[in-house]
This record gives C-alpha cells, sequence and structure tokens, in this order.
C-alpha cells in the first residue's frame, strides 16, 4: 500500500486492532485515559471508517474519541446497511482524519464529511462538544467542497487548514479563539459566525497549496504546492489579516515532497520524499539546508511529526500494514508504537 498525501483525503480506509489482543491491554469506549504521553491518529477499528483516536504511549491503552453514537447529534441519513462488496455513503459512514492539538492539549481539531462534504471540526481532548466550524457547501452553494487537514497556531487563536473552494487548494486562517471561549451556540449560528470569518491566506493562484504547519513563534509556515510544477515544500511569512508573503520553494528535487512538520525548537523542517524511490522521513534546515534523509526501508514511511523533546513520530507500512513509530533523533534508536496486523496513522503528540 503507497502512501499518499495528507492533503488529498485517503482513499483507502484503515483498521486498528488495540494492543490488548498481542500485549493485553484495554480499549477504552466511553472512558479517558490517564494523564501521561498521549499521541492522538486516525483509525477504522470500530468498522465503520476512520475515527479520532487516543494512544496512550506507557500503557498501550487505546481510546476512541468520535466512535459512533458518541458526543454526535443524530445523522442526517437513514441507519448503516452492509451489503456484501456495496460502499457506504459518506453521510451514513461518517470519516474522521487528521487530528490536530490546540497548543495547550485541551482540544482536537480534524476534519470530517458528517455532513456530506469535508469540513472542519473540534472538540475537546475527551471528545466532548463536537463543534463543526466551517459549512462551505451551505454558504456557496456547491456540493462536495473539502475542507481539510487544519492546524493550531501556536498561540491557539487561528486554525489554518486548506480547501478547494476556488477549484484547486488554497490555504484558510479561521480565529478560532472566541469561538471555543464562548457557551457553544446552535449549529447554524456557530457555522455561519464562524465562516464569515475564514481568510485566505493565498488567492488566485492557479496550482495546490496545502498541509500547512506553523513555525513555533507563529510568523512564519510551512506548506506543500505544486505551483511551479511538481509537489516541493516552500515556507512564507504570515501576518495575521493578510496573504502570506515572501514565499520561498525549499525543496528542488524532481521527486514529490510532501508533509511539513516544523520541529518545536524552530530549528528543522521533517517531510516526506519519494526521492529515493518510495516514501521516507527527510528533515532539513529552515532554509532548506542540510537535507538528511532519516529512514531508509523500501516500504513507505510517511506521516512525520514531532514530540516535545525533538523526536520524530511517523507512520509506516515496513511491518505489513500501517504502525505508528517513534524515531530518536538524538541515538537513531527507532522504537515500534504499535503492534498488529492493522493499521494506524497521523499521529499527533499531546502537548
Amino acid at each position: 500500500m503507497t502512501a499518499v498525501s495528507a492533503f488529498v483525503p485517503r482513499l483507502w480506509l484503515v483498521t486498528l486492532v488495540t494492543l490488548a489482543a498481542l500485549t493485553g491491554t484495554a480499549s477504552l469506549v466511553g472512558q479517558f485515559l490517564p494523564p501521561g504521553d498521549q499521541i492522538a491518529f486516525m483509525s477504522d477499528q470500530s468498522g465503520y471508517g476512520w475515527d479520532i483516536y487516543l494512544l496512550d504511549v506507557n500503557s498501550g491503552i487505546t481510546h476512541n474519541l468520535t466512535h459512533r453514537g458518541h458526543n454526535w447529534p443524530p445523522i442526517p441519513s437513514t441507519p448503516v446497511i452492509r451489503y456484501p462488496g456495496a460502499a457506504l455513503s459518506p453521510l451514513n459512514n461518517p470519516q474522521m482524519r487528521y487530528p490536530a492539538w490546540s497548543p495547550d492539549g485541551t482540544y482536537l481539531a480534524f476534519h470530517a464529511n458528517r455532513a456530506g462534504s469535508y469540513d472542519v471540526y473540534v472538540m475537546r481532548a475527551d471528545g466532548r462538544d463536537v463543534r463543526r466550524l466551517t459549512d462551505n457547501d451551505v454558504r456557496d452553494g456547491h456540493q462536495h467542497i473539502t475542507e481539510a487537514v487544519p492546524s493550531w497556531s501556536p498561540d491557539g487563536s487561528y486554525l489554518a487548514f486548506h480547501a478547494d473552494r476556488s477549484g484547486d487548494f488554497d490555504l484558510y486562517l479561521l480565529p478560532i479563539r472566541h469561538i471555543l471561549d464562548t457557551v457553544p451556540p446552535t449549529l447554524a449560528a456557530l457555522t455561519g459566525t464562524a465562516w464569515t470569518d475564514v481568510r485566505p491566506l493565498i488567492t488566485n493562484n492557479q496550482s495546490e497549496d496545502a498541509s500547512l504547519t506553523w513555525s513555533p513563534e507563529g510568523t512564519r509556515v510551512a506548506f506543500v504546492s505544486n505551483r511551479e510544477g511538481g509537489f516541493d515544500i516552500y515556507t512564507a511569512d504570515l501576518h495575521t489579516g493578510r496573504p502570506l508573503t515572501r514565499v520561498r520553494r525549499l525543496t528542488v528535487d524532481d521527486a514529490v515532497d510532501l508533509d511539513p512538520a516544523w520541529s518545536p525548537d524552530g530549528s528543522l523542517i521533517a517531510f516526506v520524499s519519494q526521492r529515493g524511490g518510495n516514501e521516507d522521513i527527510y528533515t532539513m534546515a529552515v532554509d532548506g539546508g542540510d537535507v538528511q534523509r532519516r529512514t531508509v526501508h523500501p516500504a513507505d514511511d510517511f506521516n512525520p511529526a514531532w514530540t516535545e523533546e525533538g523526536d520524530l513520530l511517523f507512520a509506516s507500512n515496513r511491518a505489513g500494514s500501517s504502525d505508528l513509530y517513534r524515531l530518536d533523533m538524538a541515538t537513531g534508536t527507532l522504537h515500534r508504537l504499535t503492534v498488529h496486523p492493522a493499521e494506524e496513522q497521523a499521529p499527533a503528540w499531546r502537548p
């Protein structure tokens, strides 16, 4: 199985069998994990498609935050009916993907097709207070618009995401703090208020711009774009309320480069590249120099993310299916975090 870019919703379903089967640990539903090192990720352990999970790193316990019927209003559709070999529609089989932590670790943003098209949602870290933040197909009269892969600003004031409102993917910014600081209003009021505040970061650009990651100080961003032909990593300055400035291309290899992730100390950008013949994890300095290949394996390594200590998290199908791994950047030691024959992807370390 070959991994694809995070800005295009993945077309396959992942499956997670919790560590209970192999290590004796449990999977919790309707409970919250104890304090400790935690990773949010996406999985279809429930059997109905992607959900957002938490993994307690020390115990191996997982917790499904978005499992069917939990903390969600009724789905505007008929009940799920499975036929052998039949596909399920988005409305009766909603998908929750790509979790992103708020800087204080109290909220998770993600995208979901709960209402038919992919929109940006937010919920508390224990899965409560699920709120839909965008409603683009209603606002603009279009169908199947994708708003996806949210990313929090370091001060927690904004969510960046990408959307194909104009026909190609552009980057957008949504003020979020005032929404989280108020009592949740009705869905209609919330989506109306939030969407009018959405501001484009890149406009009038006939290319794909997606998968934004913030520098630790919040004044610069990195993202993926094919504005010069192939998919490469770019950086830009961000001044809130204005389009991106000083856009600079960092990678110039002929291969596809994707999924940038800015390190917590601000010195490195991790990314995925196919320049070695398959997808591996690389790092580079923030000026594009000192490119180093961090994983070397014939399988695909993708979805890089950082721990607070500066280690790399990523997903890999090197064991035959996608698992989560942690690479110790000081020693080069690789730790496999999940061990079973199913799949987990898109890890996000809880601050």
